[in-house]
């Protein structure tokens, strides 16, 4: 039997007692209606996209869940020669296909069929990459009868394919029921001509930049299917004039370092291919440099990047912030938004968690870090581990599972434990930790990442360092101070599970941030924008005596929350609208908060607030 101290088990007790008093004698409540159509997300099974991104006719996603999802049974089968069959896969406007189909990463394709007078209800087309694959390892599939012209025969859907370092292809399979015996025969109809990618294993993708502790730094790193020739970037302070070149270091992760199912699954595991890094040194901070990065076989094209202020330089800046993103319909306006923002300025991204919502589905971060590359590539990207990247029920390799007694810690990353994350975002934090829990310094503030997925209460590990953080920060140097994690500690919405974990944040954590002077933190994990007063305690205080700001902003793309919420006093707004934050620290005195819809079409500011010294 577990044991536990008299001080865990006094918090438990007040957490309780705390939790019954809300229930039993409840601020007035009320059901928010959010700005759009949303669909409630009820299960503890997240929901997965499809790589097709199938729609159902009223228009929500047809994302299928780990543990509950429906695939068509595909039993070993050979082709039917004689069939008639034809299936053929085309890049729109280019032509017609020949015996391979040239592709980019993340390009459009016309999947098209004919010769099939009688299809039934079950036949499928499946997509298998590499074309070797075995009929039931397919990555996802579509139903021939979606199409309205498939009674006539024929039909075309579209879809868009990610260079997984392999070519690909489709297969039809028709689905036979026999009545009489109750069994159903599958067979397979037609192979479609082979899809290839523009650079093959040499194309370098996945983009992406990294901040360190050093404003002269800048950290690349992207994938390839190749670890030689050495990756190497090449910059310089004019795009015809790339001059210098550093080399870099690469390394991947295997099945069996994934910790459990569904991402050491061999029908849910693929090879993530290289991931290549490159740390640029001896740069001029606040300076644009251009630069491209690869090997000799192939490089990207050219981008830029600007470096980072220095500690205590005065000038103002911008930062955008989200959390809760994945590869939704909607996260790909969030998206939109972002390259919109970073375009005119935005210094960098922070994302405190649930990045891409892979959740062992391998193929999804290949989507995802494809997403994100427009934007991420001309600024640093800056992230926090959430429940989804790092969670887990049993301790990882690396001997971090945290699983309290009061804790809704499940196995919400589906067997990841944190790999993924740990080899695709060289975080500037020590070797063990450094995705996990970090800081760095931009101009006039420090900004301090932590994780809620670790053990973070008083006396652990990352309790210290975050008390050695705060207690270090200059704020002659640094006025304004930033932190950051996934999981909220304030919150209105009536979800018990979290209102427990967030009653344990303020029990270990407020009192610190409090004594430290901490000006705002910002959380994800609830899909729902929320904006607290400064905050101790529950209850609000001016500001500057020490109440802090917190914002939950777990708006970038993952279907949103629809519940019941309590009325807070502490609670200035929230809303469960799709949207992102915007930071502008003006100069010492003064920082401005902004909830802007990821709309692009009206990118309307939903909420914003002053914070003043």
């Amino acid at each position: 039997m577990a044991r536990f101290s008299a001080k865990t088990l006094l918090k438990v007790i007040l957490v309780c007692l705390g939790f019954l008093l809300v229930v039993l004698f409840p601020y007035n409540h009320k059901k928010l209606v959010p700005r759009r159509p949303t669909f409630d997300v009820n299960s503890n099974s997240p929901l997965v996209s499809t790589f097709f991104e199938r729609w159902r006719p009223n228009k929500t996603l047809d994302a299928v869940k780990v543990y509950s999802e429906k695939r068509p049974a595909a039993q070993p089968v050979d082709l039917v020669k004689s069939s008639g069959v034809v299936l053929r896969v085309t890049r729109p406007g280019v032509g017609v296909a020949g015996d391979h189909e040239h592709v980019p990463n993340g390009g459009e394709v016309a999947v098209e069929w004919a010769g099939v007078p009688a299809a039934s209800k079950q036949d499928w087309i499946g997509l298998y990459c590499p074309p070797d694959s075995t009929s039931d390892a397919y990555l996802d599939y579509w139903l021939v009868r979606e199409a309205l012209s498939s009674a006539l025969g024929h039909g075309k859907f579209t879809c868009n394919l990610f260079n997984m370092r392999v070519d690909c292809e489709f297969r039809y399979f028709s689905e036979v029921s026999r009545t009489f015996t109750s069994t159903t025969t599958t067979q397979l109809l037609a192979v479609s001509n082979t899809v290839t990618f523009e650079g093959g294993l040499s194309q370098p993708m996945h983009g992406h930049l990294a901040l360190t502790r050093d404003p002269t730094e800048m950290q690349v790193q992207w994938t390839s299917g190749l670890r030689f020739p050495r990756p190497e970037v090449r910059y310089g302070l004019r795009p015809d004039a790339l001059n210098t070149t550093t080399f870099g270091v690469s390394q991947t992760y295997k099945q069996l370092d994934l910790c459990g199912p569904t991402a050491n699954l061999s029908r849910y595991f693929h090879d993530p291919g290289f991931l290549h890094k490159v740390l640029l040194t001896n740069l001029k901070p606040a300076t644009k440099y251009f630069y491209q990065f690869g090997s000799r076989q192939k490089f990207s094209d050219v981008r830029s990047f600007t470096t980072a202020l220095p500690r205590g330089d005065p000038r103002s800046f911008a930062f955008i912030t989200y959390a809760d993103m994945g590869v939704y319909r909607q996260a790909q306006k969030t998206a939109e938004a972002a390259l919109f923002e970073v375009q005119k300025g935005a210094a960098f991204v922070l994302h405190p968690g649930d990045l891409s919502y892979a959740v062992g589905f391998a193929y999804i971060w290949e989507q995802w870090m494809t997403l994100i590359e427009p934007y991420a590539s001309l600024a640093p990207y800056m992230v926090a581990v959430g429940n989804h990247e790092e969670t887990i029920l049993n301790d990882d390799p690396r001997g971090t599972g945290f699983h309290p007694p009061w804790g809704s810690y499940g196995h919400d990353s589906r067997g990841e434990c944190g790999v993924p994350t740990f080899m695709r975002f060289p975080m500037p934090g020590t070797e063990r930790h450094k995705v996990s829990w970090y800081s760095f310094d931009y101009g006039l503030t420090h900004f301090t990442i932590f994780s809620t997925e670790h053990d973070f209460t008083q006396g652990s590990v990352q309790y210290q360092w975050l008390e050695a953080d705060l207690s270090s920060v200059d704020r002659a140097a640094t006025p304004w101070l930033v932190v950051a994690g996934h999981r909220p500690m304030y919150s209105s919405e009536n979800y018990p599970e979290e209102m427990i974990v967030g009653e344990h944040l303020r029990l270990e954590l407020e009192g610190l941030l409090s004594e430290r002077g901490v000006d705002l933190v910002i959380w994800g994990h609830l899909h729902s924008y929320e904006r607290t007063c400064p905050v101790f305690n529950h209850t609000c205080t001016a500001q500057g005596q020490g109440g802090v700001v917190h914002i939950t902003l777990g708006t970038a793309g993952y279907p949103l929350d629809h519940m019941e919420v309590f009325e807070r006093p502490w609670s200035r707004h929230y809303e469960a609208t799709f949207g992102y934050g915007r930071v502008t620290l003006a100069n010492r005195s003064a920082l401005l908060w902004e909830f802007v819809s990821s709309d692009l079409e009206n990118n309307q500011v939903l909420d914003s607030t002053w914070l003043l010294k």
